[in-house]
Formats: C-alpha cells, structure tokens, sequence
C-alpha cells in the first residue's frame, strides 16, 4: 500500500482499518479512536472526521457511522434531508451538515438508488439512499444507506464492503439484500415505494427485494356456478385462468 496521508487522516486510517477489519498502517497503530476530543463550534473546519458515539445502539454503528460521514461528507447536500418549520418560522433540519477538511483527493460516491420505507401521517415519508464508494489505498468499494434525519440512530451507515475486483452492482446487490434481510427479521415489510434511479435500474431493485420478500402466490375462486367447466368448452383445464 501506498501512504495517503493527502487523502486520509491517521485517526481516519485508523477507524477504517477497523472497520475493514485490516491491519492498521504504522502511522496508525497507537490511535485510540475513542479518544474523546473537545469540539470547537466556531471552527471552520473540522481536521478530519471522528467518532460520535451515542448513548444508545452497539459499537460498530458508531464506527459505521464515521465511515459513511467520511466517505459522504463530498454530496451531503444531495442526500435525504427532512425539513420543517418551527412556530417561530425557523428553518429545522433532519441532518446536519458537516464542513469536509481539506484533502488533495476527493471521495467520490456513486448513487445506486432510494427507496421510501413507508408513507405515514400528512404524507411523512421515510427515504433510504443508498451509495457505493471508492476507497483509495484500502482498494475496497464501501455501500452505504442514509436516511432523512438522525431519530432512529444515525442518519447515514456504512453497510459493508467488497474487493474493486468483484462486479460493482453484484457486490451492492449481497450487501443491500443483506440490510434488507435484517429488517425483515425485524418485521420490517417490504418497503413500498421506489423513489430514483441510479446505477440500479427500477426492475432490478424489485428483483432483489423479492429475495428477501417473496411475492404471495396468487390465488383463484373457481367456486362459480355460471364458469363453464372446461370439458364443455373443449379446451385444457388451465387455459382460462389469468395469467401470471
């Protein structure tokens, strides 16, 4: 591996290390990632990205979480966001935005697509974008979903990652099939809207959650007296049943 330090920090290198589950680069072996570090809000810019652990959720969401910031932090605007108005007409944000440090090389996600889980009170919407991403010096393609706002936990996650080498949409597809295939267990149901179009076509996304929730055969009543039956027509018992 070469160094890039002008594309990664060493506390990033350190955290994605740990996420790839690789070895740590030298520079990076004595970083503790948990360090807590006392924020500055009038800063302008922030050195890089680090932890924000929550007081909820298991370990490895914060971890997520700083990997999917860090590769993101270039098309924040072009995610999820809720917005609102307070009564004083004060402009609310679901997501915040976060200022990237100055780098030499800039990440470049690539949209898949989006998807809305479900369509809840006054047309409330809850969108999941989903995008792949480049890791230079690890040679790894990270996935990644973000949702609207940060109620539920983190509003963007690092969902896994696969070798540059394997099929782009063929290692999305196992990842997200996999996300998907967790909320199932979790008595998510499919969600019901296909929002936009990416490098995952439309047809391809219903493929792939028909893996994870297959579609309920279809049934047909025959119980009617006034349907003739098929030998008086003179054709085969199935010919008249709609077709699938």
């Amino acid at each position: 591996m070469s160094n890039c330090f002008g594309v990664f920090h060493p506390v990033e290198h350190a955290i994605l290390s740990d996420w790839l589950g690789v070895e740590r680069p030298d520079f990076a072996t004595a970083i503790d990632i948990w360090e807590e570090v006392e924020s500055d809000d009038d800063a302008p810019r922030q050195d890089c990205i680090r932890l924000r652990p929550q007081s909820f959720g298991p370990q490895e969401e914060v971890v997520a979480n700083a990997v999917a910031r860090l590769v993101l932090q270039w098309t924040q605007m072009r995610l999820p966001q809720w917005v609102a108005l307070s009564t004083k007409g004060e402009l609310i944000l679901g997501r915040a935005y976060e200022k990237p440090a100055p780098r030499s090389v800039r990440l470049a996600p690539q949209f898949l697509l989006e998807i809305n889980w479900a369509t809840g009170w006054m047309g409330m919407m809850w969108p999941e974008a989903y995008h792949v991403t480049y890791l230079p010096y690890y040679h790894r393609l990270v996935v990644t979903c973000s949702r609207d706002s940060d109620d539920g936990g983190y509003a963007d996650n690092a969902l896994g990652h696969f070798e540059a080498d394997c099929p782009l949409i063929a290692g999305c597809r196992d990842i997200i099939v996999e996300k998907w295939r967790k909320a199932k267990q979790n008595e998510q149901p499919h969600w019901s809207d296909f929002l936009r179009e990416g490098s995952v076509w439309q047809e391809d996304a219903y493929r792939w959650a028909e893996m994870v929730w297959p579609a309920e055969p279809k049934t047909v009543d025959t119980d009617h007296e006034d349907e003739p039956e098929a030998a008086d027509v003179g054709c085969d018992l199935w010919s008249w049943l709609p077709r699938h």
